[in-house]
C-alpha cells in the first residue's frame, strides 16, 4: 500500500513539473507582433516616424511589403509580443527565394539580433541595412530564434505587380531643423494614409519635450487613381528625379517625396516644407514650383486635412 502511495506521489509530481515547464514555454509563433520591410533612404536621413507600430501584422504577414531594385538597401522594424516576459534574441535573418527555394543568410550586424524589450517597437539594420538580393524575383525575409522560423515578410525584387494600382504607395518625408519639424505621409497600395508630425524637435528638453501627432484615413480606390494620375502629370527625368526646388524663400527644410508605381520609382525633392509652405498666407507664393507638382501637394494636403482623423498625441520620451 505504502509502495502505491509512494508511487501515486511520484506520478502527481511529474505532472505537476511538467505542468508547470510547459506554462513556462512561449509558444514561438506569438513572439513577433508586427514585423515591417523598410527601404534604407540616404544616411543621415531620420528614421521612420512610429506609425508602423500601430497596426498588428501578426508573424507572417501574406502581402508583398516592398518592391526593391537590385542594389536598394533594407532594414526591418520589429514590435516583440507584451506577453513576452524576458527580453528577446534571434539567431539569424536569411533571404528566402520563392522561385527557387534557395535560402542565403542576411549579412546582419551582432546588435541587429538583439536583444529586444517586449512591448517595443525596433529598427534593426537601420544603421547598417542590408542589402538586397541581386537576383530578381519574390522573397520572404525569415526571422530564426534557433532553428525555427518565428517570423516572415514577403518582398519582391525588379518584380512589380500589372495593376496600375496594386503595390504603388507613396511617401513624404519633410525636415526642417531650425523649426525643429517633421512631417511624414504614407498612403498605401490599399488607400490606407497614416500622417505623423513631429514638433519641437530642435534642443527639446525633459520638462519640454517634442510631440507626435499620428492621424490615419482611408482613400477609396477612384480617390488612389486620381492621386496617381497626378503624378503622371509631373515632370521626371530620365533618373526618375523631380527638382521642385524654389529660389524664392529660403529655409532649412530637406522633403522628399517618392512614389513607387508600375514598376518605377520617382522621387520629388524640395527645399521647403509643401504641406505648409505652399499654404501659408503670411509666405510669398512660390511661383517657381512646377504647375503639375503644385496641384499634387494641395492634393495631399486635402487629403491629410478631411480624409484623416486623429487617432493620438503624444510626447516623445527623451533618453536621460
Amino acid at each position: 500500500m505504502r509502495k502505491l502511495v509512494a508511487l501515486g506521489t511520484v506520478v502527481l509530481s511529474i505532472i505537476v513539473l511538467v505542468v508547470l515547464v510547459a506554462g513556462c514555454i512561449q509558444k514561438t509563433d506569438d513572439v513577433i507582433e508586427t514585423i515591417h520591410i523598410f527601404k534604407a533612404d540616404p544616411p543621415g536621413y531620420p528614421p521612420p516616424p512610429g506609425g508602423w507600430m500601430l497596426a498588428s501584422t501578426g508573424p507572417h504577414p501574406a502581402e508583398i511589403q516592398r518592391v526593391f531594385d537590385p542594389g536598394d538597401k533594407m532594414f526591418l522594424g520589429l514590435v516583440i509580443s507584451e506577453q513576452i516576459k524576458n527580453e528577446v534574441n534571434f539567431s539569424r535573418f536569411t533571404f528566402f527565394n520563392k522561385g527557387t527555394g534557395t535560402e542565403e543568410e542576411v549579412a546582419a550586424s551582432p546588435g541587429d539580433l538583439g536583444p529586444f524589450e517586449p512591448g517595443r517597437g525596433s529598427l534593426t539594420g537601420f544603421q547598417n541595412p542590408w542589402e538586397v538580393p541581386g537576383e530578381n524575383g519574390e522573397y520572404e525575409l525569415r526571422v530564426y530564434q534557433g532553428d525555427e522560423v518565428v517570423a516572415s515578410a514577403r518582398f519582391n525584387v525588379g518584380i512589380w505587380p500589372a495593376s496600375p494600382t496594386k503595390g504603388a504607395f507613396i511617401e513624404m518625408h519633410t525636415k526642417t531643423t531650425m523649426a525643429g519639424v517633421a512631417r511624414h505621409l504614407t498612403i498605401s497600395d490599399d488607400g490606407s494614409i497614416v500622417y505623423i508630425e513631429e514638433k519641437g524637435l530642435r534642443m527639446p528638453t525633459q520638462k519640454n519635450p517634442p510631440t507626435r501627432t499620428t492621424r490615419t484615413g482611408q482613400l477609396e480606390e477612384a480617390e488612389l487613381d486620381r492621386l496617381l494620375e497626378m503624378v503622371d502629370a509631373c515632370s521626371f527625368d530620365a533618373e526618375g528625379e523631380c527638382n521642385a526646388r524654389t529660389e524664392i524663400i529660403d529655409t532649412d527644410a530637406v522633403s522628399v517625396l517618392t512614389v513607387y508605381y508600375q514598376g518605377k520609382t520617382r522621387t520629388i525633392t524640395a527645399n521647403y516644407q509643401p504641406l505648409f509652405h505652399l499654404f501659408h498666407t503670411e509666405i510669398p507664393e512660390l511661383s517657381d514650383v512646377p504647375e503639375p507638382v503644385r496641384k499634387l501637394y494641395q492634393e495631399l494636403r486635402y487629403i491629410v486635412d478631411n480624409k484623416t482623423t486623429q487617432v493620438s498625441r503624444e510626447k516623445i520620451p527623451l533618453e536621460r
